[in-house]
């Protein structure tokens, strides 16, 4: 009886001392897709690819939470990556409109960090969606959807090794009322 005690004891101790997790990057069912990009230097064919977490952010002593995305280890520009809300599909550039206690909890960054030729385009859609041509794409507004990246990823494993050369992350800064700020983030696996 006391071992079983002190066994129950000694875990609840640690799971009272464990960290809070407030994100998680699960594998997105959204669909990947391919846009036609403008810059000032160059235009060019980019692969969208849906990055979704799970959000534990509803906590009443939450005050605020503002998400930074880091690609290739430098801070993303939210006019470059954005948010959406998978309640209502709602594109956002941060969290700061939700009150606390009704933030999302499920949230995906579109990430645009993967350049690719007019030959992968051509390819990827007479692979995953052969009704669309790439003359589809003719200003930066068009879009094609392909495939779940669920899937896109079991098709392509060597994306995944190349995605992962470079760390990419999700980070929020948490202002926690009573405790002050907080910096938690979660290393994206692609």
């Amino acid at each position: 009886m006391k071992k079983t005690a002190l066994l129950f004891s000694t875990l609840f101790f640690f799971m009272s001392c464990a960290e809070k997790k407030y994100l998680k990057e699960v594998i997105s069912n959204e669909k990947i897709s391919i846009t036609l990009k403008e810059t000032f230097e160059e235009t060019y064919y980019n692969l969208n690819i849906p990055i979704e977490f799970e959000l534990n952010l509803n906590d009443d002593k939450i005050i605020s939470a503002i998400p930074y995305f880091e690609i290739d280890d430098k801070r993303g520009f939210s006019g470059d990556n954005y948010y959406i809300d998978k309640r209502g599909k709602k594109k956002m550039f941060s969290l700061d409109r939700y009150k606390p206690y009704n933030y999302p909890t499920n949230i995906y960054i579109v990430s645009e960090k993967r350049k690719i030729t007019k030959e992968e385009v051509i390819e990827l859609i007479k692979k995953y969606n052969p009704s669309k041509t790439i003359e589809s794409l003719k200003s930066k507004n068009d879009t094609i959807y392909l495939t779940p990246y669920l899937q896109y990823r079991k098709d392509n494993p060597q994306f995944l090794y190349e995605m992962r050369k470079q760390p990419d992350s999700l980070i929020l800064s948490i202002y926690i009322k009573g405790k002050g700020s907080k910096v938690v983030g979660e290393r994206i696996n692609w």
